[in-house]
């Protein structure tokens, strides 16, 4: 296996400061229904001169900046259905893909096993993005003659590292799986694991409660709710990085304890490391997070008990190893009921399907390390931990974590200009 970059390509520079975090460049996409399988899109952003196709747009339209609307025949509901489909098979206990990544330590893939394994996730993301991006045939205020020209400096755009931003009414994808070509089916090892989205794009889900604040306190200070039974010590270990910012991490391990916190939480980051699930459709009482066996519904945290943030932007890090599939985002579920109760404060990081627990425990440890430590944009460090998993293990589960927030927001250091 050809070992990917651990780094992409508009990583924020080391020397950047945290008011120049949010003039990153982005593509932005705004995707609503038109119809049961047909989608509306808004996509706004900024061709590069140095690629020969966004060229040529450029000189076509006598700008680079653009925003063109357009309809895509695509059925998202299902697409979502079926990917989550795949992941019951890629989790098959009688496979011996899916017993690898079931263990109880991790362990490594063969290249063939991995390739094997994403190829249904592969095809899949590329008939998203072939309806999405390719397929364009009109464009609103675009003469027929030149879409050809537009189109392909579009695809140019979208296949190069971005910071992508998604508005939605609700959770339509997991974008993380778009896939920028057409896989080889003859050919499982010719399947380019960087063409997916979400090892190469920072993409961010702008969704009703997320915050638009991106600066968190140089000290900031996390509550770590972790499970022991399910944990197994994989937190205390001596490199993990809460042992290293241990002044500013408080550790609860019941329910009872994360639900007070919750009513006036006031420090900057929380961190849930457990079981989760929720009912299809979901339904408060049967929504839930659970410690050590005792679990936390959202029906118990309804008025006057419900959370409160009490600062301006709360990173939320919600690892269940059992969360289910994200349909919807709204008060039935936990994450949506916590945005719901925000303020618009919450940076949500959360897996939309199950995540086996030792994976959840290694790609969170990448995470904090990139975010707590390094004091990169939390874009940034989940790209470096996807890539660093898939570079260390073969796993490719670090695509099941989204981001519903600014992929700008940091922890500046002490000494930054604000």
């Amino acid at each position: 296996m050809t070992a990917l970059p651990t780094t992409v390509e508009h990583a924020v520079p080391a020397n950047v400061l945290a008011r120049d975090y949010a003039m990153r460049d982005k593509v932005t996409l705004w995707i609503a229904p038109d119809g049961p399988k047909r989608v509306e899109v808004t996509l706004s952003g900024q061709f590069d001169n140095k690629s020969p196709d966004e060229r040529k747009a450029c000189n076509l339209l006598g700008h680079s900046d653009f925003d063109f609307r357009y309809s895509a025949d695509l059925d998202l509901a299902a697409e979502r259905q079926a990917l989550m489909d795949n992941f019951q098979n890629l989790y098959d206990p009688n496979s011996r893909i899916g017993t690898l990544l079931r263990q109880e330590n991790l362990q490594k893939l063969s290249g063939l096993q991995l390739r094997t394994a994403l190829m249904p996730f592969a095809r899949q993301g590329w008939n998203v993005f072939n309806h999405l991006f390719c397929l364009l045939n009109d464009l609103q205020g675009v003469t027929a003659k030149r879409v050809p020209i537009v189109r392909n400096a579009l695809v140019s755009l979208v296949r190069r590292p971005q910071v992508i931003t998604v508005h939605s009414n609700v959770p339509l994808f997991p974008w993380n799986f778009l896939y920028s070509d057409a896989p080889n089916e003859a050919k499982i090892s010719s399947l380019e694991l960087g063409r997916f989205w979400g090892f190469h794009h920072e993409v961010q889900q702008r969704l009703k409660g997320t915050s638009d604040s991106i600066v968190l306190r140089s000290e900031s200070r996390v509550v770590a709710a972790i499970c022991s039974a399910t944990d197994k010590g994989r937190h205390d270990e001596d490199d993990h990085p809460f042992r290293k910012f241990s002044a500013q991490v408080r550790r609860i391990q019941s329910c009872a304890e994360l639900a007070t916190l919750l009513r006036a939480f006031d420090h900057e980051c929380l961190y849930f490391y457990g079981h989760a699930n929720h009912k299809r459709p979901p339904v408060q009482s049967e929504s839930w997070l659970s410690l050590c066996e005792i679990k936390l519904y959202v029906s118990s945290l309804l008025p006057p008990d419900h959370p409160q943030f009490l600062n301006e932007l709360v990173v939320a890090f919600l690892n269940g190893c059992r969360m289910a599939q994200l349909d919807d985002w709204d008060d039935k579920t936990i994450i949506g009921y916590l945005c719901h109760c925000s303020g618009n404060r919450l940076c949500c990081v959360a897996p939309v399907a199950e995540v086996p627990e030792s994976f959840a425990a290694d790609f969170a440890e990448h995470v904090w390390t990139r975010f707590l430590i390094e004091r990169k944009p939390i874009g940034t460090a989940l790209v470096d931990a996807r890539n660093a998993t898939l570079n260390e293990w073969n796993n490719p589960l670090g695509l099941l974590y989204s981001l519903f927030g600014r992929v700008d927001t940091h922890i500046p250091a002490v000494t930054e200009s604000r």
